[in-house]
């Protein structure tokens, strides 16, 4: 790896990519109350086989949801060639 990062990261950088995290921090991370908490975990599901995981993951180029434990964040990454995502801290959002 270069000085200047990870190329994946760096070639990135030039799309959209900070309102795609944005979008996912604000609308499924962030909240200001324990309802809110409840809710918004609630609808982090894989959008494969609807599984309320722990360890689920949102594609950053398309704010994708999928699960991890049966790779189908991997079958994603494969099919669309969106090889960045992110892991949704779902025991923070969990009261």
């Amino acid at each position: 790896m270069s000085p200047a990062g990870c190329p994946h990261v760096n070639s990135f950088k030039v799309d959209n990519w900070k309102q795609n995290l944005r979008l996912i921090y604000q609308c499924f991370v962030w909240s200001g109350s324990a309802e809110t908490r409840k809710r918004k975990a609630k609808s982090c599901i894989c959008h494969m086989c609807g599984a309320h995981l722990n360890r689920l993951h949102s594609c950053l180029y398309c704010v994708f949801f999928a699960c991890f434990s049966k790779k189908h964040i991997h079958e994603h990454a494969k099919s669309k060639r969106h090889n960045l995502a992110l892991v949704l801290p779902l025991m923070r959002l969990l009261p």
